[in-house]
């Protein structure tokens, strides 16, 4: 299974090809291309590619379907034998995404570590 990890809005979301995602408000248009060039995980037939934070030289690419509003959200304040109630409703704006492909296997920069040798000291 090829799936990745991407970063959006301060949020992370698993992707696979096909998916349909709702992330915070993006200002674009409609039907435009969306690249997400901070991908921290892509896994590709048991092969897992860790980003150190971010993978280099990988994009994940979709289509805009659309804005929407989320659920309501209602906020209640009230006060006791004061007579004080307040009611806010809020519904926060998501854009809808279609994940097109897992992008560029280009094969990221590999860094070995180094093996630490410890002296005993007698």
């Amino acid at each position: 299974m090829n799936y990745a990890i991407v970063e959006s809005g301060g949020k992370q979301y698993k992707v696979v090809e096909g998916t349909v995602l709702e992330v915070d408000f993006l200002d674009t248009e409609e039907n435009k291309d969306v690249v997400f060039d901070k991908v921290l995980l892509h896994v590709s037939d048991g092969k897992v590619t860790l980003g150190t934070p971010y993978i280099t030289d990988m994009k994940i690419s979709g289509t805009l379907l659309g804005q929407i509003k989320g659920e309501k959200l209602d906020i209640y304040k009230f006060r006791a034998k004061s007579k004080y109630r307040r009611h806010i409703g809020f519904r926060h704006s998501l854009t809808r995404i279609e994940i097109g492909s897992l992008g560029d296997k280009a094969t990221p920069k590999v860094v070995k570590a180094e093996k630490k040798t410890v002296k005993k000291v007698e």
